[in-house]
């Protein structure tokens, strides 16, 4: 009885080894996040240009790396009395629009009828055409633009000072008219930034699609209730934020900071940009605020430093778990966990890119990238590997890269990686590499 227990182990013992050796055996790398401050294609300070001005853009642009992001501003001051928009000024926009993909930059735009404070109220059908037409030029151009400011009603396009911005009404006010007019003819690709949170409370209210609204703050840090962005009945400050943080699925939020004030702080900056999820800001107009975060310190660099590197996405490899050996004709799967360290969302279309790599061959191959939630991605893919790669490859003898880019007019622009480690050109992020 004593022999055949032990016969029984043995053979156990032996079929569990067999198991073991036949599994397809996975090792998992992790990665780490650097402290490196830099910026990503629709992300960061962004500069004004009216559209008639693309020299000055391009200049810029050519001598200046960092500028991802420009605001496109359009002055119909002289259309207002037209019901329909002149060729020339739609030209002017198409061109200034091809500008900006020559110069590889992101477009903020906004239309208003007075730049200067000498605003009066067009006729409402006219509004509503010009933005018909405008967004016909836009959508031709969707891929470039970040996103569009809503713009048009009042002085600056900032929605005050007008008639057609009402708060205690029983009927629909011509503002959520106007706004749902604006998603409805702009390419669903493109989201739309409000001035104020209570814009977005009232679209709520009348059933509009707000997945795609975002705000644009153009008094941000400037008082307790942000030059009157905030200010909305009995609600303050906080609840303001804590809504815009619950309710905000876009990361096409921003604006610009026009005085030094008792919130201007950077720590207070930086608990902010996140809650409304920040993108962008204007890093050209009025220096005070920026000058204040360059002079202050938050996690051991300047506050600017560290707000510029977490403005929009900022992504990183935690994890990625591969084969040890790539067996000929057998499938395998590569996946990993990324994080979001940045203000705001991970672009919904971020797309990610695996290539494996020996002396004599590569392969390419497309990854399967979700983001469910603000901090946090995740990728995979299943292949067979290229016949060009031995039978029995191992892994840690291959070079084994990863890309994260954004759809470009033409290309994929390559996104950097806030990881420690080693890149090669073109963005490709070598995973395992000690260097």
């Amino acid at each position: 009885m004593k022999k055949r227990m032990i016969l029984f182990v043995l053979l156990l013992i032996i079929l569990i080894l067999c198991l073991y050796q036949g599994r397809d055996k996975y090792r998992t790398w992790t990665g780490e996040e650097t402290s490196e401050a830099f910026t990503n294609p629709r992300t960061g300070w962004y500069c004004q240009y009216d559209i008639h001005d693309t020299d000055a853009m391009r200049r810029e642009a050519d001598n200046n790396n960092a500028l991802k992001i420009v605001l496109l501003t359009m002055d119909l001051k002289k259309e207002a009395d037209k019901e329909q928009l002149s060729a020339e000024i739609l030209d002017a926009l198409e061109q200034a629009l091809l500008a900006a993909e020559e110069a590889e930059v992101s477009v903020i735009f906004r239309a208003a009828y007075d730049w200067k404070g000498e605003y009066e109220d067009p006729p409402r059908s006219h509004i509503l055409s010009h933005t018909g037409e405008i967004c016909g030029v836009l959508n031709r151009h969707a891929q470039q633009i970040m996103g569009v400011q809503a713009g048009f009603l009042g002085p600056w396009g900032e929605w005050h000072a007008t008639d057609y911005v009402e708060y205690d009404t029983k009927e629909k006010p011509f503002q959520i008219e106007f706004l749902e007019h604006l998603l409805e003819n702009l390419d669903a690709r493109i989201p739309v930034g409000v001035r104020k949170p209570q814009f977005i409370r009232q679209a709520l209210k009348y059933d509009l699609k707000t997945d795609r609204l975002g705000i644009y703050n153009d008094g941000l840090f400037g008082s307790d209730t942000d030059l009157g962005t905030y200010k909305d009945g009995e609600r303050d400050r906080r609840e303001s934020l804590e809504f815009l943080e619950k309710t905000v699925s876009t990361s096409f939020n921003g604006g610009e900071m026009p005085y030094v004030s008792e919130v201007s702080d950077v720590n207070n900056a930086v608990k902010e940009l996140s809650m409304m999820h920040a993108s962008y800001l204007n890093g050209y107009a009025d220096q005070a605020v920026i000058s204040q975060w360059k002079e202050q310190t938050f996690e051991d660099m300047s506050g600017y430093d560290y707000i510029t590197s977490h403005l929009g996405y900022r992504i990183w490899v935690e994890k990625v778990r591969f084969p040890q050996k790539l067996k000929k004709g057998k499938e395998v799967t590569v996946e990993g966990i990324v994080r979001n360290s940045g203000f705001s969302y991970i672009p919904s279309d971020m797309e990610a890119f695996l290539k494996i790599q020996s002396e004599d061959s590569q392969q390419i191959l497309p990854l399967s990238f979700s983001a469910d939630a603000k901090d946090k991605g995740e990728f995979y893919v299943d292949f067979v590997p290229d016949g060009r790669f031995g039978k029995d490859e191992k892994t840690e003898e291959l070079d084994i890269y990863i890309m994260f880019g954004l759809p470009g007019t033409e290309k994929i622009e390559p996104v950097r990686l806030a990881n420690e480690g080693h890149f090669t050109e073109g963005g490709w992020f070598l995973i395992g590499d000690d260097r």
